[in-house]
């Protein structure tokens, strides 16, 4: 019961509390899709650029692998990808892409909240949204579903080109669909191929530490004390550490300080605003304590990371 009530409270906060992010957001740079539904392939090294730095996307992003390799951070975690993976990457992630390869190419499909509305679809998402947040990432062993995942995409993006002037919205609906049909049998695999003890043993382990991210990531620019987020979760400061340390094997602490530099980072790099202002955004009492806090965890002042 508890797994299940978690899950439809992840998919709710997911799917309707993007636009309280997006007003929120002004400090990471945020990444507004023109239309509800877009796919591109033969990526250009400035559409790979734009993601250097930490984003926030305020859409669903899918990204199958064509040819190369790169680290991915969602959310604070990294992740290599490679010709072998698909991401699935939730509306209102902080993303950020990091040593690619030359030939480093994929297909990009993103969507809006709330463009998908097949109730069945939404039905079939919810029982894995946990495992699908704990695994962005899918590494698909067999060629032959790498294949039909490609032959798919191929179909796809001539459908799409086709339709770019006058689009047949519940054609690609429908596109949509299969696809996420499809992942979700993979979804459901892994799950199913889990140790027995472990759902049982780590599911409410997991739907706090993601409750505890999306808290962190709505709040980490005012609240940096664990007591804050332990409150929120209705826990205690020990117990929350407990389960991070077991499920990310890091401290509570650690993470806060992550999501605060990685703010940081992006507005150094993103924007013009002076580090008085980046400190005032990051809630600290004054820049000189903010300098003293991002050199201590990064090795360089706010001004030497700007120009670096």
């Amino acid at each position: 019961m508890y797994s299940w009530v978690c899950t439809i409270y992840m998919l709710i906060y997911f799917l309707t509390d993007y636009i309280i992010f997006a007003m929120d957001s002004q400090f990471i740079r945020f990444v507004v899709l023109p239309k509800e539904f877009s796919f591109y392939s033969n990526l250009d090294k400035d559409q790979i650029e734009k993601y250097k730095y930490p984003t926030r996307l305020n859409a669903g992003l899918f990204m199958i692998i064509l040819k190369g390799k790169c680290e991915l951070s969602i959310n604070l975690e990294s992740y290599i990808i490679t010709e072998e993976s698909i991401v699935t990457v939730m509306p209102n992630s902080i993303i950020q892409m990091n040593n690619y390869s030359e030939e480093f190419d994929a297909y990009y499909l993103v969507m809006v909240p709330g463009y998908m509305n097949d109730i069945v679809l939404i039905q079939s998402i919810m029982p894995h949204l946990s495992t699908i947040m704990e695994n962005p990432v899918l590494n698909i062993e067999s060629k032959k579903d790498r294949d039909l995942f490609l032959d798919y995409c191929k179909i796809f993006q001539r459908i799409y080109e086709r339709q770019q002037a006058n689009p047949a919205t519940e054609i690609i609906q429908s596109l949509m669909s299969t696809l996420i049909y499809g992942l979700l049998k993979i979804w459901e695999v892994r799950k199913n191929n889990l140790p027995d003890d472990y759902i049982g043993k780590l599911s409410r382990k997991e739907a706090i530490y993601h409750q505890f991210m999306l808290c962190l990531l709505k709040h980490y620019r005012e609240e940096r004390a664990v007591s804050f987020y332990a409150n929120k979760l209705c826990i205690s400061a020990k117990y929350l550490s407990a389960v991070i340390k077991d499920i990310r094997a890091k401290s509570v602490l650690a993470l806060i300080n992550e999501a605060v530099i990685l703010d940081a980072k992006a507005q150094l790099k993103n924007s013009n605003l002076t580090i008085m202002q980046i400190s005032d955004s990051l809630n600290f009492s004054n820049p000189s304590f903010f300098t003293k806090y991002f050199k201590r965890h990064t090795g360089m002042t706010p001004k030497e990371y700007r120009i670096s």
